[in-house]
């Protein structure tokens, strides 16, 4: 489980700044003061749910294509020695 947050943390890493123009930053600022804390943690949910998704769209398409290239690479290259 740890490392299922981590790998889906680092998606959240890359992800993050181009879902800024997205939340609306300069709107909650500007509104109450007790809302911002909520915002926050809405924001920080959202942007975390999507990275998950965005991880297992990779993980299940593009991680096996690549896994499957890289063990046939190795394999050749293995024979030939």
């Amino acid at each position: 489980m740890v490392s299922r947050i981590a790998k889906t943390s680092f998606g959240v890493y890359l992800l993050h700044s181009f879902f800024y123009p997205f939340i609306g930053v300069e709107k909650q600022v500007t509104g109450s003061l007790f809302l911002i804390p909520f915002h926050v943690m809405a924001s920080c949910v959202v942007i975390y749910l999507v990275a998950s998704i965005v991880y297992q769209v990779y993980r299940l398409t593009i991680g096996k294509i690549i896994l499957s290239i890289s063990k046939t690479f190795f394999d050749r290259i293995a024979y030939k020695i």
